[in-house]
């Protein structure tokens, strides 16, 4: 039927060749009467129908780029929009991603993860070494000294326990303390030197050992202790020197690792030799000639000969 250009109404427009009017078709509206033409719905919008007088805002998670669409698109991975109506999607800020489509918010990094770009679809893991305790993290943090992490993806890094040591930041693995040296803490920057009168022989040793009963160290930092040398004694654990033997007592040669942890007493008509060359100086040719040693420190007793 022929009809005016007043008789079409909103959704419909009219074809003034045929004099019809006709539906606007999808992605197009006419809101008012006699409309000579449909408008193509705005970005952000669109009209799946014909014969539409309004169009229809995107959905939260979705949008429409261009005018006169029929349907929206879906934000992609990385993206998202919270809005209805949009034009365009968001890209998803640093520290935070989104690996779905049609998405109508970011989701935060998780602690252990981190994101310093924009727009992405996943988090990365902290490295080993490092470590990752807040959400929506755009970098992960160095170990602190004391500490390490040997795992990736770590929301805390590990103490370094007894033994260990670890001064630099940002490490995977603890310095195990060397022999000599001792670590009785956890979480510890550096080793501590045995003190003297004590000594380690192995690595990761938490307490420093005593030096035996014959043995001495007089040194700091040592994986040994040393023997005392003959003629003189350590009578107690953790001796840092070695004494002198008293006159009239001797300590032999230890041709070992251990010395004399005490003195010998010289039989009845012996001494040791300066003792004795004191109390007889002239000696027969017979007596053996020996080192002196100072007043005491003698090896052995000789014989005591009236002059």
């Amino acid at each position: 039927m022929l009809v005016s250009m007043r008789q079409c109404r909103p959704g419909e427009y009219l074809d003034e060749a045929a004099r019809r009017c006709r539906p606007c078709l999808a992605g197009r509206f006419s809101n008012a009467s006699g409309a000579l033409a449909c408008t193509p719905c705005f970005p952000g919008f669109y009209q799946p129908n014909e014969g539409a007088s309004a169009c229809l805002g995107c959905d939260p998670g979705s949008y429409t780029a261009v005018s006169g669409q029929e349907e929206c698109s879906q934000c992609g991975p990385g993206q998202a929009q919270g809005l209805a109506g949009q034009p365009t999607c968001d890209l998803c800020l640093a520290g935070h991603y989104q690996d779905n489509r049609g998405a109508a918010e970011c989701k935060a990094c998780g602690q252990g993860f981190a994101q310093p770009v924009a727009g992405r679809e996943d988090c990365a893991p902290c490295a080993a070494g490092k470590y990752g305790n807040l959400t929506g993290a755009t970098d992960c943090f160095d170990c602190p000294v004391g500490t390490y992490q040997d795992s990736t993806g770590a929301s805390e890094c590990k103490a370094c326990g007894q033994g260990d040591a670890q001064p630099d930041e940002g490490q995977v693995t603890c310095d195990a303390c060397a022999a000599g040296k001792y670590g009785n803490m956890s979480g510890a920057t550096d080793c501590f030197d045995c003190p003297a009168g004590t000594f380690a022989a192995r690595e990761r040793t938490v307490t420093c050992e005593p030096c035996a009963p014959g043995t001495f160290q007089r040194f700091v930092g040592r994986d040994t202790c040393d023997p005392c040398l003959g003629g003189s004694f350590a009578a107690s654990t953790g001796s840092t020197r070695c004494e002198d033997c008293a006159a009239g007592r001797y300590a032999e040669d230890p041709g070992g690792d251990v010395g004399a942890s005490s003195c010998k007493r010289c039989a009845r008509s012996e001494s040791t030799p300066l003792h004795a060359a004191a109390l007889a100086p002239s000696w027969p040719p017979w007596v053996p000639t020996l080192q002196p040693q100072g007043a005491h420190a003698a090896t052995l007793c000789v014989p005591m000969l009236q002059p």
